[in-house]
């Protein structure tokens, strides 16, 4: 059995570093080595020839048939040619991190967007169309900066903590109504509003190099950085920025 198995191996393996010396335990270690690569080699040709069925056409048509053809990719991973990310069959992942990876341009999340909590996107191709924002209920953190994505409807991640969407061009960003301690960067966006009265619990945020000209703070008590260098401001409102 495996249990006798590992006391056998034990207790060779103890009494082999206390009977042997120095020396005899580095010719030891060699011909351990020879026997070790020699019992590998022979196992890697079995493998190719002796598994059962259409060896490893089975094993092929296996994995692809279970959406994981990606593991036959030599390289390892999810991406593919096209740049497509393969995540149909994950749906217990709560961090997906795909940064700098600008070969990316389609990212299906919808197996997992209900429950993802962390989602940094930076740098990459992911458009409008690869994620719907409005399903991200369990959100915490996103960092979408440097993406194609130019609509950003952020009213239902209640949860969200910190959201980064810097240097991209972007249309329109809605905040959602929360009271949590939030952080918002949305340097240098494009972006001509910005509605932030429904962030009572807006921490810190950075707007700078925007062609805003109104900022609203009265119902953000807890506000403590505020961030809007390059803008076109023409009102700022900070009478609620008891703090």
């Amino acid at each position: 059995s495996y249990t006798i198995g590992a006391i056998v191996g034990g207790v060779f393996g103890i009494l082999y570093v206390l009977l042997a010396g120095m020396k005899e335990v580095s010719w030891l270690n060699m011909i351990n080595a020879v026997f070790m690569y020699a019992a590998l080699i022979i196992a890697l040709i079995a493998m190719f020839v002796c598994l059962p069925g259409n060896g490893w056409d089975d094993v092929a048509t296996n994995l692809t048939n279970n959406g994981q053809g990606w593991m036959l990719d030599i390289f390892g991973n999810n991406l593919n040619s096209d740049g497509i990310v393969g995540l149909a069959d994950c749906e217990s992942i709560k961090t997906l991190n795909v940064s700098d990876n600008p070969g990316i341009e389609d990212l299906d999340i919808s197996a997992f967007d209900l429950q993802l909590e962390i989602l940094n996107v930076n740098n990459t191709g992911v458009g409008d169309d690869d994620i719907d924002f409005t399903r991200l209920w369990s959100i915490n953190e996103i960092n979408i900066t440097g993406t194609n994505i130019t609509k950003v409807d952020a009213r239902n991640c209640e949860c969200i903590t910190a959201l980064t969407c810097r240097d991209m061009p972007l249309e329109y960003l809605l905040l959602p109504v929360c009271d949590s301690n939030l952080q918002i960067d949305c340097t240098n966006t494009g972006i001509t509003e910005l509605d932030v009265t429904g962030c009572t619990g807006l921490y810190q945020l950075n707007c700078s190099n925007n062609p805003i000209r109104e900022l609203d703070f009265t119902n953000c008590p807890w506000i403590q950085f505020v961030i809007v260098n390059d803008c076109e401001l023409e009102t700022l409102d900070l009478t609620g920025c008891e703090r």
